[in-house]
């Protein structure tokens, strides 16, 4: 998949998958399918301290399933992967390598990069050299245990400046999520719920009847890229 299409898959994407294999109740792959299936519209591999050819190896097993569905693969921390298997695309927080650092690799203007924010101002200063951003926690969650929650006042300033697609990320789940839209929420990455469901095609179709009536991407809009 080429820059511009997964640029806009990316914009009618409202709900991202962040597929960690150490959460998955079912096997992975049934997961991944089963969440596509449901229309996920975005995928991230994110794992932590896995040897790099063994990450290797699963990102290019995911890639063959997420470009047969036409949805773009991110892979989480790590960049010079991401180019290595063709993946479309990166995400990188704090400690990871910076934005601007990423765009200067060879072939890393094309692709699709992510951002982690906690607040309005880090999503105005690092959104200019990204694709779209994920703000949070705005829960509690069991994959941040230590990280504060942001206000979910946050979320409808964040989202109402239109810079790139916002997703909020962090303890969002099926009892979470309506929270999380009444604020002004229109995007989520998900992990635990989805991954450690028992039936997790279901629990994608909750999650996306959730934020049906409010995401840009399930009416014909796309966010405005400037």
């Amino acid at each position: 998949m080429n820059r511009a299409a997964a640029l806009l898959a990316l914009q009618r994407a409202e709900l991202c998958l962040l597929l960690t294999r150490s959460l998955c109740v079912r096997e992975p792959l049934f997961v991944l399918e089963a969440a596509l299936a449901q229309g996920a519209g975005l995928v991230q591999v994110r794992e932590k301290q896995v040897p790099r050819e063994e990450l290797r190896q699963w990102v290019c097993t995911v890639l063959r399933l997420t470009r047969a569905a036409g949805v773009p693969l991110i892979v989480n921390d790590d960049p010079q992967l991401a180019l290595a298997t063709g993946a479309e695309g990166a995400h990188v927080g704090a400690g990871d390598l910076e934005p601007r650092l990423v765009r200067a690799l060879r072939g890393g203007e094309e692709l699709i990069l992510g951002v982690s924010c906690h607040n309005r101002c880090e999503i105005e200063r690092l959104t200019p050299l990204a694709d779209y951003a994920g703000l949070g926690a705005l829960f509690k969650t069991s994959t941040r245990a230590d990280t504060t929650p942001c206000p979910l006042d946050d979320v409808a300033a964040v989202d109402s400046l239109r810079l790139r697609p916002i997703f909020g990320i962090g303890g969002l789940d099926a009892s979470t999520l309506p929270l999380a839209v009444a604020a002004g929420l229109s995007r989520a990455a998900v992990s635990s719920a989805i991954c450690g469901s028992t039936d997790p095609a279901q629990t994608t179709a909750a999650l996306r009847k959730i934020l049906a009536g409010t995401s840009d991407a399930g009416n014909g809009r796309v966010s405005r890229f400037p």
